[in-house]
């Protein structure tokens, strides 16, 4: 599928009639849909989150996202075989492993 900047339109669209929770997204798509917003000057979508997976999320990228997408932008780490291992915080000093779906080892 193209990104296209009608694609950006539409999904931004979509978020907005359907208020999701959550918006979870590799992190340039992320920022590639906060710039179709305020390039088009449309509504944020008002998710009370914003969760990059499968890329970091940088600090340019989420200030610059952030109040175009009006929600709060944290970076989630993961693998293929085991899902969502860690995930930043709101103090964003570090992450957090998410024990509760995790048996870690120390071998």
């Amino acid at each position: 599928m193209s990104a296209t900047d009608g694609l950006w339109r539409e999904l931004s669209d979509y978020a907005r009639a359907s208020r999701p929770s959550y918006l979870v997204g590799f992190a340039s798509s992320i920022h590639r849909m906060a710039c179709s917003i305020k390039h088009h000057q449309l509504e944020a979508p008002g998710s009370q989150r914003m969760l990059s997976a499968a890329e970091p999320l940088s600090d340019s990228q989420r200030h610059a996202s952030e109040p175009y997408l009006g929600s709060a932008g944290f970076t989630t780490y993961g693998s293929r075989e085991f899902m969502s291992l860690c995930a930043a915080y709101a103090e964003r000093d570090g992450l957090r492993i998410l024990a509760e779906n995790l048996l870690v080892e120390d071998a």
